[in-house]
């Protein structure tokens, strides 16, 4: 006779699984071996018709497998081969296609007297140039500070700060 202990641990009858994610004991909980199949969803998958998708799930399954088979650029590559002083309109292009929905947007390069006052691009200028020369005096060496080719002058040069 099996004690009270490991009739509770079992949780399932013999010849039955747990399903995972069910709650012990309650209905649907147990099922037969023979039932329970592991390999379910790679067949679910592979039965999904990414020309024609159906519900929510079909359709973000199939965005990702379209994301993982388009993705061949890298933008950091685009931009070295660029030789801009920070991000270029290519490497941004590369950059938006490699992750949709993002708000990526390159310098403003315009001189900033051209620029009317408390425009957008004014505010993000006014925003890095105040954001990126602060990081100058605390975050970098004499050396690189005085630097005209270390990447934190370029990206203020370019900004016109």
């Amino acid at each position: 006779m099996k004690s009270f202990k490991s009739f509770i641990a079992e949780r399932c009858w013999d010849g039955f699984k747990s399903v995972p994610g069910k709650k012990p004991y309650s209905p649907g909980s147990c099922v037969k071996e023979e039932e329970m199949e592991e390999d379910w969803s790679q067949k679910y998958k592979s039965s999904i018709d990414c020309n024609n998708p159906k519900g929510f799930s079909q359709k973000a399954h199939c965005a990702g497998k379209k994301k993982n088979e388009d993705v061949n650029e890298d933008w950091s590559k685009v931009n070295k081969a660029d030789k801009t002083d920070g991000l270029s309109q290519k490497a941004v292009d590369v950059y938006r296609r490699e992750n949709p929905g993002s708000k990526l947007k390159t310098a403003v390069t315009k001189d900033p007297s051209k620029l009317k006052a408390g425009s957008k691009d004014a505010n993000r200028r006014k925003s890095f140039c105040s954001r990126m020369s602060g990081m100058k005096k605390r975050l970098t060496n004499p050396e690189n500070a005085r630097d005209p080719d270390s990447p934190i002058n370029k990206a203020l040069r370019r900004w016109n700060c």
